[in-house]
């Protein structure tokens, strides 16, 4: 049985007055999980692997990671997460001020949960605060339990239209009934953004790789998985995502019934963007909905090098 600790925020940030910022901003919302922060990313390995001095241990965190850090940068951080075992399901999203491209596109093939500019944010890191709140509150930790600890921010993100961020949703899901839900959803938020279906992961990876008879997807794409389909289930799509050149990056969510820690323990071991269950997706997907506006209206996605095979 998993561990049912609500999840530690862990902030790597060498930056004291961005760190002491986003701690205020967290506290001001009243965000109950715990926050900790490191300066460097020898710390933050202390910390994640239970080794640190001071005695502090942060073994099931979501962590908030800058990438210009000092002897070992953020990416060299990310590559040890990902190659320890114990640790390669740790969500992390990295919050910098690099303008880099490539640094996100390095950042993503260490399958994160999001890439976030600075720049971005909003004054005194209120829109982060309020993206990582909503999120603790639908998504499943990867250790199980709750991830969210009490009670913090309760507000709807605004409705918005397609061309303030244009983001495609490629929906992977058998059921007629859960997909018409989420596109009522979907126009009942006003958020306009395209909703693409595929009913099995087969279909899914021909819409990814543009050879598809039908549906060309525009990038960047975020990609909404059920785990019980026919031919093939959502937990092998994403292995197939995960080992191929082209599509290793995506972005992916998964939104079932399934409540089984095996399932779920799976999924996050491929690096998934986060675990939400039906039960959790609030009344007709609301709930997926707010989510999904805060994340994409924040983070970068990151795009794919597929060409249309079809040509």
């Amino acid at each position: 049985m998993m561990n049912s600790r609500a999840l530690t925020i862990l902030l790597v940030e060498d930056d004291d007055v961005d760190a002491a910022q986003i701690v205020d901003a967290f506290t001001a919302a009243r965000i109950a999980n715990p926050v900790l922060c490191v300066a460097d990313s020898a710390a933050a390995l202390n910390l994640l692997r239970n080794t640190s001095e001071s005695g502090a241990e942060c073994r099931q965190c979501l962590i908030l990671l800058d990438l210009k850090l000092p002897q070992m940068d953020g990416l060299e951080l990310l590559k040890s997460i990902r190659g320890d075992r114990a640790l390669r399901k740790t969500i992390v999203f990295v919050l910098t001020s690099s303008n880099n491209d490539a640094d996100r596109d390095a950042a993503y093939r260490y399958n994160i949960a999001g890439f976030i500019r600075k720049d971005n944010v909003g004054a005194e890191f209120i829109r982060l605060v309020e993206l990582i709140d909503c999120y603790l509150r639908i998504v499943e930790s990867p250790f199980g339990g709750p991830s969210a600890s009490g009670m913090g921010l309760s507000r709807r993100p605004p409705s918005f239209t397609a061309s303030d961020k244009p983001v495609s949703v490629l929906l992977v899901e058998d059921d007629d009934g859960d997909a018409k839900a989420l596109r009522r959803a979907f126009a009942r938020a006003r958020v306009a953004n395209n909703i693409y279906r595929a009913l099995d992961g087969y279909e899914a990876l021909d819409m990814l790789h543009n050879r598809h008879a039908s549906v060309s997807l525009p990038q960047p794409i975020l990609v909404l998985v059920d785990l019980n389909m026919p031919k093939m289930n959502g937990l092998k799509l994403i292995e197939k995502l995960r080992v191929d050149p082209e599509l290793c990056k995506t972005v992916v969510f998964i939104l079932t019934t399934s409540r089984r820690d095996e399932d779920k323990d799976a999924a996050y071991h491929l690096n998934i963007t986060g675990y939400i269950t039906k039960n959790a997706a609030g009344e007709d997907f609301l709930n997926v909905v707010a989510l999904l506006h805060s994340y994409w209206h924040l983070v970068e996605l990151p795009r794919t090098s597929v060409t249309d095979a079809r040509k």
